[in-house]
C-alpha cells in the first residue's frame, strides 16, 4: 500500500498539529501558540478544509491524523519542542549535576 501524499503546507500541518496538542478549536488560543493572527487560523482551517473536502475542523484533523500527517504529542512537548528549536546553543559547560540537591 502507498502512502497518500500530503497536499497541505508545512504551516497548514502545523496548524493542524497545534489544534489536536492543545485540544481547542479556539482561534484566539491557536493564535498565540503559532504566533499569529486569529483571522489567519481561521484563513488556514478553511484552505484545509477545502483541500482535504472536508466540512468541519474535526474532520480535517481525523482526516490528517488517520494518514499520518499528524500525530497526538501533548501541548506540554510540543512548547518544550518550540523552545528547544528557537533556543541558542549554551556558551558554557553544565555539569552533570547541576541544579540537583543531594
Amino acid at each position: 500500500m502507498t502512502k497518500e501524499p500530503c497536499p497541505l503546507t508545512p504551516t497548514e500541518l502545523r496548524v493542524l498539529q497545534a489544534s489536536l496538542s492543545t485540544q481547542t478549536s479556539c482561534d484566539k488560543e491557536l493564535a498565540i501558540l503559532l504566533y499569529m493572527q486569529p483571522g489567519s487560523v481561521k484563513t488556514f482551517f478553511k484552505r484545509i478544509s477545502a483541500k482535504l473536502g472536508t466540512d468541519c475542523r474535526f474532520a480535517s484533523l481525523m482526516y490528517a491524523f488517520d494518514r499520518g500527517w499528524i500525530q497526538y504529542t501533548p501541548l506540554i512537548l510540543v512548547a518544550l519542542e518550540e523552545k528547544i528549536a528557537l533556543r541558542k546553543p549554551a556558551s558554557r559547560k553544565v555539569s552533570p549535576n547541576e541544579g540537583c540537591e543531594a
